[in-house]
């Protein structure tokens, strides 16, 4: 015992005397205290206490965990309590929950559900976890399979009454009008598969605007993406006559998702049509009434061997050698001078103001019984 005892008396009786605990009075702010320092109990507290299967630290209900704390929620999970409940909603999922109108599997915009799975303008979305179609056509709202949508339901416009491009048109914004896609304007538009702006064969886009196979590799020509077919040999998924994504083939030739494309295959048809230039000299007489130089100097019966070179030039022309010139015969030359220049030769493969007149066609090519194609020249 710690104190001051002047006998010993006093500290016997000091450890002798009983001890007793003594109510003593407190003030207000004593008892608010000590009911602070309490366990609170019930929703809110962030605890799960009996009868709850959730607490999120409030009794508010629609974020995850019921006001009163006895369910969770639609679309949520809750696995901490006092935290935040999350939501299980996934757009993607192919389920539409909470908040989607619409879920198709994927998280793209521009293909009738947008990137949130919800519904764009135009469109509908009827089947669950499958692609969306066009809500109408002739709304102004190109969707879906649609090609075109100028708004209105009729043809000869541009845009047919089921929403197609109409050869020769060009439908670019939707809800306006269509034009008339002009070949050769160097503007690629409309149904042409392609269009440079020349009425070149065999620079990749031909004259009609459709795109050229390439047949530089010294072996069978390869089918270029967008010309509507698929070669032996080709690395193309799909080919459907021109090089624009977004219609399920993409630009280099590949299935876009949630697409799909049908391998048609055709038989041989009976004739072939080949993008021609032709150049007509006779029209145009050259200085003084006379027709182009080289008109008056082949004299033989047979082609003259070596006049080209073997490989065409890098504009892909006919290269001139120059061997059977008038006044410079180099030889062999069986039948003498072939032609006259440098230049009157080149005339021949390029188009010349005041001197040629160039025409486009197709030659129409016949099939034989051995498979092969033949132009009759009589």
């Amino acid at each position: 015992f710690c104190g001051q005892f002047d006998h010993p008396d006093e500290l016997r009786a000091a450890v002798q005397q009983p001890r007793r605990r003594v109510a003593q009075p407190q003030s207000a702010d004593q008892d608010a205290g000590d009911a602070g320092d309490a366990e609170t109990t019930g929703c809110g507290d962030g605890k799960i206490q009996p009868g709850e299967v959730c607490d999120d630290g409030n009794g508010v209900s629609g974020d995850g965990c019921s006001a009163t704390c006895d369910a969770v929620e639609n679309d949520y999970a809750c696995p901490y309590p006092g935290e935040e409940c999350v939501s299980t909603v996934v757009c993607g999922d192919r389920r539409v929950s909470g908040t989607e109108t619409c879920d198709d599997g994927n998280q793209g915009a521009a293909d009738g559900c947008d990137s949130a799975c919800q519904i764009e303008a135009g469109w509908v979305c009827p089947v669950v976890g499958e692609r969306c179609m066009a809500a109408a056509c002739g709304d102004g709202i190109r969707a879906g399979n649609e090609e075109c949508d100028d708004g209105v339901l009729g043809d000869g416009d541009g845009c047919s009454s089921d929403c197609k491009v109409e050869p020769g048109w060009a439908c670019d914004l939707p809800g306006e009008p269509c034009h008339l896609a002009i070949c050769g304007d160097g503007t690629w538009e409309g149904d042409e598969a392609c269009d440079d702006g020349n009425d070149v064969v065999g620079d990749g886009c031909n004259p009609f605007c459709e795109v050229e196979p390439d047949c530089t590799g010294g072996g069978a020509c390869a089918s270029a993406c967008g010309d509507g077919m698929i070669l032996p040999g080709d690395d193309e998924e799909c080919d459907d006559g021109n090089t624009k994504g977004g219609d399920g083939c993409s630009v280099d030739c590949k299935v876009e998702v949630g697409f799909g494309c049908e391998t048609i295959v055709t038989d041989l048809p009976d004739e072939l049509e080949v993008p021609v230039t032709f150049r007509d000299f006779i029209s145009l007489p050259v200085g003084g009434g006379i027709r182009h130089a080289d008109f008056q100097i082949f004299g033989g019966s047979d082609p003259t061997p070596g006049l080209v070179q073997t490989n065409v030039g890098a504009d892909g022309k006919p290269v001139y050698t120059g061997i059977c010139e008038q006044g410079n015969l180099v030889g062999p030359c069986p039948w003498g001078a072939q032609t006259t220049s440098q230049l009157a030769f080149d005339q021949w493969y390029r188009d010349v103001p005041s001197v040629n007149v160039t025409e486009v066609a197709k030659m129409v090519l016949a099939r034989q019984p051995s498979g092969s194609y033949y132009f009759p020249d009589a």
